[in-house]
């Protein structure tokens, strides 16, 4: 298999594999996910699947290597939102194939396999078994899948968890994002991008800043919509100019697919990213608050394992009779 060829490589699982283990969030999304739960565990029982739930990795992670070692594990199943999916991603061995059962706000990852909660077709897709590598990241030694970015979305993402008590709702965000207009001051960050050598290009200077590793973000805002998920590596959206104002234009920008003709947005793509600040800045990773810059991201070639639908699939390259013989065992 061709490591340099940015498309997508699928493998179709041994059908002798007929363990699952459910990894679920109980903070994820609204409030009404334990018959969510309930109803994915009878889907998989009902398909003949071996299956057990937790709600604490690391529990699911000792059953995990158990089943590895008796060569039984098909997947990790993992009931939640984005954070749900890359807390996984970062304690589960790369090797084992996670499926998303979206149970949260935003649930990114999962519309962009176009994966629904639909405890029948996540069934469906772990019993036809087939797998898709994607790309990962790095931010800060920690693992993340979709995105990350710095500044006001951050500084909205820092406060909603400050506050936060239980599960959350869109409706979540409108305290924290009205704080936010008021006090957030848009300090200068430096985006220094380097290549494999080392040698730093020249740094810009934005007051936003977007990584991408897919081309999702909240509200399905196409960013940048042209990144993809297999070519090692990120593509970085920045924006020049602070205030609310600024702001509003560059969401309508987006929102009409122009920013990019403005002056003060750019966007390229690096392997290697390095964002600084004189004034603490937060930044946040798939949704979830990371800390305060300086912020060091890795692109991380195929790291992601997981599950998707045939129609997926059939839409991003996969060919039955050109992978018959890609069986994992």
């Amino acid at each position: 298999m061709d490591e340099n060829n940015p498309h997508f490589s699928f493998i179709r699982l041994n059908r002798q594999l007929d363990q699952v283990i459910i990894l679920y969030n109980p903070r994820a999304g609204a409030s009404t996910q334990s018959k969510s739960i309930d109803n994915l565990v009878c889907a998989l029982t009902d398909q003949g699947f071996d299956v057990s739930a937790f709600a604490d990795v690391n529990e699911a992670r000792r059953v995990a290597e158990l089943a590895e070692a008796q060569n039984r594990l098909r997947t990790i199943v993992v009931a939640g939102g984005d954070g749900t999916a890359t807390l996984a991603a970062n304690h589960f061995d790369p090797r084992i194939p996670l499926t998303l059962f979206p149970l949260g706000t935003e649930n990114l990852l999962s519309k962009y396999l176009w994966l629904r909660q639909d405890a029948g077709m996540i069934a469906g897709v772990v019993r036809e078994g087939l797998s898709a590598k994607l790309d990962a990241a790095e931010a800060n030694g920690n693992l993340f899948l979709i995105m990350a970015s710095c500044g006001f979305d951050a500084d909205v993402v820092h406060r909603l968890h400050r506050q936060r008590t239980g599960n959350i709702t869109h409706l979540s965000y409108l305290k924290p994002i009205f704080n936010s207009l008021r006090n957030y001051r848009y300090p200068t960050l430096r985006i220094r991008c380097l290549d494999q050598s080392g040698d730093q290009e020249s740094p810009i200077s934005a007051k936003w800043a977007f990584c991408f590793n897919i081309p999702q973000y909240a509200m399905q805002l196409p960013i940048v919509e042209t990144a993809n998920a297999t070519d090692g590596k990120l593509d970085i959206c920045t924006f020049r100019r602070g205030n609310l104002l600024n702001g509003l234009i560059y969401f309508f920008g987006v929102l009409f697919r122009t920013h990019r003709r403005f002056r003060d947005t750019k966007v390229i793509q690096a392997e290697h990213v390095l964002i600084e600040s004189d004034k603490q800045v937060p930044y946040q990773i798939d949704g979830d608050p990371g800390g305060y810059l300086p912020l060091e991201i890795r692109a991380l070639r195929r790291r992601l394992n997981v599950l998707v639908p045939l129609a997926w699939a059939n839409a991003n390259g996969y060919s039955q009779e050109a992978n018959n013989e890609l069986v994992s065992t």
